[in-house]
């Protein structure tokens, strides 16, 4: 077990290693070409921390279980419940007026979109629930759209690229440095989240319970390290953009794909889940638009935290 802790601890060291110098490629990038910060966060930062989410997802379908392919729901309850609160905790986040109004509602969109779909008996009178192709590709039309909204609609808040920085060719250089980042941040979490699979297992913990802490907690490490560095450094833009770009893109894109390929159908205990990425998704609408309008504070992150606690242990009798 002790090979197993000293793992743990060198996968999350590359993490936070890899996941600081791939932040410092995103604020270069977005300086250089004059692109918000906040965008950046939506679309580069939130795509490449949910490559894990994307990979099990995929693994999932080439192995036919369906209970790892809807892991980007217990993915989203932790990128809030978790992530945005223990980042709340530590920072407490300040939320853009534009960003609340127009943005941070794509969370529950996105959920909408994706209950509506599935919960085909309620909706169709069907038989059973299930994200058919058809479905997959109606979610990936809407990311598409998503993404077209992010792009255009914070055109005005674009800047001219900064001249004095870097010539041209430094640009591609710091470009292959994230994507070689992105690939450290992956590494990192990989063997990070495998050796807490195997430490829970030595401690007594069911494989079952041991998944989903990997999944649940694992997955989203990346998210988790990433929106800490940003915050710490002052960049709450891109902390923000990559927790609501991260619960956008699991929906909608991963889970888009996932459907495109196979259709996917309900797996005992999946109420819970979604009960709880309900509740998730309203506590952090809340959160932002009352109180101390636009901004997430300790107490709320406190509160986040809890309800994560409580999401763990609904897992926990589940198994």
């Amino acid at each position: 077990m002790l090979s197993n802790i000293l793992l743990t601890i060198l996968g999350l060291a590359l993490l936070l290693y890899f996941a600081e110098q791939l932040l410092n490629v995103a604020v270069y990038v977005s300086e250089k070409l004059g692109i918000p910060k906040f965008v950046i966060g939506l679309t580069v930062l939130a795509m490449g921390t949910s490559i894990p989410e994307l990979v099990v997802n995929l693994v999932g379908v080439i192995q036919q279980q369906p209970e790892v392919r809807f892991n980007v729901v217990g993915s989203n309850i932790t990128n809030i419940f978790f992530v945005a609160s223990v980042s709340a905790v530590i920072f407490p986040i300040v939320v853009k007026k534009t960003v609340a109004t127009r943005d941070v509602p794509f969370v529950i969109i996105s959920a909408l979109v994706f209950i509506l779909l599935f919960y085909d008996r309620l909706f169709n009178g069907t038989a059973t629930n299930e994200l058919s192709r058809s479905d997959g590709l109606v979610m990936l039309v809407l990311f598409g759209v998503y993404l077209y909204y992010v792009v255009f609609t914070h055109k005005h808040q674009y800047q001219e690229p900064q001249d004095h920085l870097l010539p041209k060719k430094e640009l591609v250089k710091k470009i292959l440095i994230g994507a070689g980042a992105l690939v450290g941040v992956i590494i990192g979490g990989t063997l990070a989240v495998e050796n807490i699979v195997l430490v829970t297992e030595t401690l007594g913990f069911s494989k079952k319970f041991a998944g989903v802490i990997a999944i649940s907690i694992g997955t989203s490490l990346p998210e988790l390290i990433t929106s800490l560095i940003a915050l710490r450094k002052n960049h709450p833009e891109l902390a923000m953009g990559n927790i609501i770009g991260s619960n956008v893109y699991n929906l909608l894109f991963i889970l888009g794909i996932s459907a495109s390929i196979a259709p996917i159908s309900e797996v005992d205990g999946i109420k819970i889940d979604l009960i709880f990425m309900s509740i998730a998704t309203l506590f952090f609408l809340v959160a932002i638009y009352y109180g101390k309008r636009n901004k997430l504070e300790r107490k709320e992150g406190v509160f986040g935290i809890l309800m994560f606690v409580l999401y763990i242990l609904f897992e926990i009798v589940k198994f």
